[in-house]
């Protein structure tokens, strides 16, 4: 059992651009290896805090129902050899310092993703995963999907009747469990200054209960921060607008099998400022209302898939 803090750059994956992605990482706790081949600057920072008896730690688990990762023998685990204690509260955490506020476009696909696997006392021993904007003042209960004030923010990929459904970090999952959390609405909500550090935070907590259960574990956390397809020219072999610059009207050709496509006008800056739904892939566009400036035009499939960019002048 692990007693000391260990502040680690995990095998990661970060990819890093000042025009497009922000931050893509992803934490997969194999020995050797990265992730991806990438690099970036600059880095998230992983920590297992430094509390006492903090029981996470990163191997391979060799317990009764926890004896391998997702992806390999590794994984991050409460203990890789002993049941959870009771009365314990551990945790750790990925940190990151921000290059541009949340309400930018940048941020517009804002996720979590990560495997999970839990084997505890239901409901009085859990996991927590929470969201700091402010460097740890401030933290948000990311499954709390109830909040009054972030409630509603809180994304996750399992719909209900009455909205989304956070994951169940405790009892038995019977084995891995993908999850995954859009943050963007989230961010955009909190605006939060670049130059930020923002945090996400992995806690399991214990009662008096001792139950010799395996706890929880996680394999492939994958944060990512990235713009919306479509600010760069993209597949521009297939796509074909004319006249550029553009007075009035815009006549367009995708040359794909594409029956029915969407077209949408984003600013330089990424917003959003018109859209043509389920038009011919060779059609006209009005481009009477738009003021001058730079432009990308972006074409979608019926199914919302990207297809390709093209970069105009309106004049």
């Amino acid at each position: 059992m692990k007693t000391t803090a260990v502040t680690l750059l995990i095998l990661f994956s970060l990819i890093f651009s000042a025009k497009s992605q922000i931050l893509v990482t992803s934490y997969c706790f194999e020995s050797n290896t990265n992730c991806e081949d990438s690099q970036a600057n600059p880095e998230s920072i992983f920590t297992i805090e430094n509390t006492p008896n903090n029981v996470w730690e990163i191997g391979q688990p060799q317990k009764t129902n926890f004896t391998t990762g997702f992806n390999s023998l590794r994984a991050i685990v409460t203990d890789t050899l002993d049941t959870y204690p009771v009365n314990n509260t551990s945790a750790f955490a990925i940190s990151y310092t921000t290059y541009e506020p949340s309400n930018s476009i940048h941020w517009a696909n804002f996720h979590l993703k990560f495997d999970y696997n839990v084997d505890s006392d239901t409901l009085t021993d859990y996991g927590t995963i929470e969201f700091s904007p402010d460097n740890g003042t401030t933290w948000i209960n990311l499954l709390n999907v109830n909040d009054p004030t972030y409630g509603s923010y809180l994304d996750w990929d399992l719909s209900g009747p009455n909205g989304t459904i956070p994951p169940t970090l405790s009892g038995s999952s019977n084995g891995w469990i993908y999850r995954s959390i859009n943050l963007g609405n989230l961010g955009s909500y909190l605006a939060i200054p670049a130059g930020t550090t923002i945090q996400w935070r992995f806690t399991f907590t214990s009662d008096g209960n001792q139950t010799n259960r395996d706890g929880l574990m996680y394999d492939n956390i994958y944060i990512a921060i990235t713009p919306p397809l479509g600010l760069e020219e993209t597949n521009v072999e297939t796509f074909q607008i004319s006249p550029n610059p553009v007075y009035s009207t815009l006549e367009t050709n995708f040359l794909g099998s594409q029956q029915n496509v969407g077209y949408v006008i984003y600013s330089s800056e990424g917003k959003v400022i018109k859209q043509f739904k389920e038009q011919n892939p060779k059609t006209t566009l009005d481009m009477e209302t738009l003021n001058t400036g730079i432009y990308y035009l972006s074409v979608y499939d019926a199914d919302k898939n990207f297809l390709a960019t093209k970069k105009f002048v309106k004049l």
